[in-house]
């Protein structure tokens, strides 16, 4: 497979020889049309001056004079169609490389999914605290995959192309300053790129994997597990580095908030099967907690919400998955 880079110099390459055959082409045609018009200005003076009877006639001497030009030309026409041969073929397999081509995952680039197991659990919380995440219910998740961190800033400018991130310390820093809808096109491109089929986790799947088969508002100690105000020097920090819930997940408490696919709104108090959230709404779901957020605001069952059109420098999110896609390979 050709790199996209050399099939740029070579259509580069293949428009400059067209242009240049052309050009000379034509330049070798306009000299020769020139000179025989010279020939034949000088001809018609010598013969228009000349006593002698002998000397041959205009006419003549013009068809001579035309038949060495075209000599000449048919001398040098074989190299325009030769030009243009090569300039055609070069171009068709270029086209057609091109079109064969499979779109490349970026070098040194991987998305580390984590199988998350179906099961069920309580959702919500029933405390008179916290009115918008009440009521408590069972909702039942069927078998998914989890991206094992916050998307990183390598991994949004690889598919970007460019990194929105306030807080540009590294790459293993979570991507932030985006908001759900670049986020979405973030998905489609590195969907489009890998072959794959990454969406944004439904904020009952959030919950379920971040609790992880625990019971209370977080799955271990706030600092062990989570970076939040008190411990966070004021900026995010790099994904992995505290302790993982008990399905492998990093950093689902603290660091950034993470969007969910769902629009927000009031949770339904009967049991549900894999719900999707309401079916429209004005703010899409935050979960988590961030580097800037206290300790109580760091927990399972917290609920924040944000317009698809806005972002925040404490505000990223997390990839899920359907299908298997524990490594993101290049093909």
């Amino acid at each position: 497979m050709i790199p996209r880079f050399l099939m740029r110099i070579g259509a580069a390459l293949t428009m400059f020889f067209f242009i240049g055959t052309c050009v000379i082409g034509s330049s070798t045609v306009a000299d020769e049309t020139q000179a025989v018009s010279s020939k034949r200005k000088t001809l018609k003076a010598r013969i228009s001056t000349d006593r002698f009877e002998t000397s041959p006639g205009v006419d003549e001497v013009e068809r001579n004079i035309s038949a060495g030009a075209v000599l000449k030309a048919r001398k040098k026409f074989p190299w325009l169609i030769l030009g243009l041969g090569v300039t055609a073929t070069v171009a068709l397999v270029l086209i057609l490389t091109k079109k064969n081509e499979k779109p490349q995952v970026p070098p040194d680039v991987e998305v580390e999914m984590v199988s998350i197991p179906g099961g069920t659990f309580r959702m919500g919380s029933d405390s008179d605290a916290h009115h918008h995440e009440n009521p408590e219910h069972p909702v039942s998740i069927s078998a998914f995959y989890m991206s094992k961190y916050e998307v990183t800033q390598v991994l949004w400018t690889a598919v970007m192309g460019s990194n929105l991130a306030f807080f540009k310390k590294g790459d293993d820093y979570p991507v932030e300053q985006v908001s759900w809808n670049e986020v979405q096109t973030f998905i489609r491109k590195l969907n489009s790129i890998s072959g794959k089929h990454y969406r944004l986790p439904t904020e009952a799947e959030w919950e379920y994997a971040c609790r992880a088969g625990t019971t209370g508002e977080r799955y271990g100690e706030l600092d062990a597990i989570a970076w939040y105000i008190g411990n966070s020097a004021g900026s995010t920090q790099a994904v992995g580095q505290k302790l993982p819930n008990a399905f492998g997940l990093y950093d689902t408490l603290g660091n950034v908030w993470e969007f969910c696919q769902d629009w927000f709104g009031p949770y339904s108090p009967s049991p549900q099967v894999d719900p999707q959230g309401p079916p429209s709404g004005y703010q899409r779901v935050l979960r988590g907690g961030g580097w800037n957020f206290w300790a109580g605001d760091i927990r399972a069952t917290n609920r924040a919400f944000l317009s698809q059109d806005q972002c925040d420098f404490s505000i990223g999110f997390r990839l899920a998955s359907d299908q298997d896609t524990a490594r993101l390979a290049r093909e």
